[in-house]
């Protein structure tokens, strides 16, 4: 989910998911594959930022789990050594 900013000023999270395209006119035009379109303040790079943010998120989060889980057994400088990617 990204959190986007309508033009009255509110905020929605959005299954980034749904997304088909977003266009720039000047307003950000986000086109759901479900049909609707949302006009949101944020910029097209705004919201491509915010999409790859959460999509590292997703992925690397089973990789921080196995990292955490393999450092339960370490020594705790070891912990911050695995952690740091050292």
């Amino acid at each position: 989910m990204i959190r986007v900013t309508r033009l009255d000023g509110s905020e929605l999270l959005l299954n980034s998911d749904l997304i088909e395209t977003v266009e720039q006119t000047p307003d950000s035009v986000i086109s759901l594959v479900n049909g609707h379109k949302l006009v949101v303040r944020d910029t097209v790079a705004q919201l491509v930022e915010r999409i790859v943010l959460f999509r590292q998120g997703v992925h690397l989060c089973p990789l921080l789990k196995e990292t955490l889980s393999a450092a339960i057994v370490q020594k705790p400088s070891q912990v911050d050594s695995a952690l740091r990617g050292s």
